[in-house]
């Protein structure tokens, strides 16, 4: 997956912030001693991760800087030589990559939210029934809900299609919509996890009922595994209702709303849509949605299985 702008951007600042390296020829002119490697290595790490300069950081990687886990060292006149013409050249291209970011990529509000679309949408047909779904996922359940919020596209980006989505002008209630995003979010990973466990459930009965020469009632057993799975469904819509839409006139509307919503962002993350906090969020932001890791644990168990709207 290609790397977002934004995120290059965001590490390209933080390289900058890194780099306070010294390289000093010793007294005896015999050795270069370089100072800050700690850095360096961090420098380089990120770089093979945003996959730039690829050639200066795979020459820091080889040499004599990654054979010691010192801040310090000295080393032979002629490599350290090589190793501050490479250092002072990203230097200055890290200044002026940083130059043309700051007037190409725009800045994002830390309470905003990225979305990146899946991968799979090829033509304007996809790319319409992609954004109506996550209308019906995110908009609808903002703009029904007791903040009133819209939401405004403020940028995209090429390649892998991210959408940096705004939501108010007035941080506290930008903030406040935020925490219901991450709301509905953390309940479509609750569902697809839930699922996931009713469809395991089902699959070993079903062994189980095929080799004890079909004792028990199969139908029975899927059925009520399926209404539990519905039964968690709404508990959690409920729940965020009571939080989030106490002024709804209808709560039984707001609460079926709620359920679209999160059956919808269920299905948008099996697509490989990707929800996440500003880049530029702060750590309390950020700690309101589900972590990668969690995203990414459900999604290999699930991978296999058909979504529950295929059922």
């Amino acid at each position: 997956m290609e790397v977002p702008l934004k995120v290059i951007k965001s590490k390209l600042k933080e390289i900058s912030n890194l780099l306070t390296y010294q390289a000093t020829l010793t007294p005896n002119g015999t050795q270069y001693q370089i100072s800050g490697l700690n850095n360096i290595r961090k420098i380089v790490r990120i770089l093979k991760e945003i996959n730039i300069f690829t050639v200066h950081a795979n020459y820091l990687l080889n040499s004599a800087i990654f054979t010691t886990s010192s801040d310090n060292q000295n080393i032979n006149l002629q490599e350290g030589n090589q190793i501050k013409i490479t250092l002072d050249t990203l230097s200055i291209l890290i200044e002026n990559l940083n130059l043309i970011f700051d007037s190409i990529v725009p800045l994002e509000d830390p309470t905003s939210l990225n979305i990146k679309l899946p991968d799979s949408i090829n033509d304007f047909d996809e790319l319409s029934k992609i954004t109506k779904e996550i209308d019906i996922a995110i908009s609808r359940p903002l703009l029904i809900s007791d903040l009133n919020c819209k939401t405004k596209i403020s940028s995209v980006e090429n390649g892998s299609i991210w959408l940096n989505v705004d939501f108010s002008s007035v941080t506290t209630l930008a903030m406040s919509a935020l925490v219901l995003v991450s709301a509905l979010l953390t309940a479509a990973i609750k569902n697809r996890k839930d699922w996931w466990e009713g469809s395991k459930f089902k699959e070993e009965f079903k062994a189980l009922h095929d080799k004890n020469n079909k004792v028990g009632n199969l139908t029975e057993v899927n059925d009520t595994k399926d209404a539990e799975v519905k039964a968690l469904l709404l508990k959690k819509a409920e729940e965020i209702q009571s939080e989030f839409f106490k002024e709804a006139i209808d709560k039984n509307v707001t609460i079926n709303e709620i359920k679209n919503s999160i059956e919808t962002l269920t299905e948008l993350i099996k697509k490989g849509a990707i929800f996440t906090p500003s880049i530029t969020a702060t750590e309390e932001t950020i700690n309101f949605f589900p972590t990668k890791s969690e995203i990414l644990g459900i999604e290999s168990k699930t991978k296999e299985i058909e979504s529950p709207k295929d059922n």
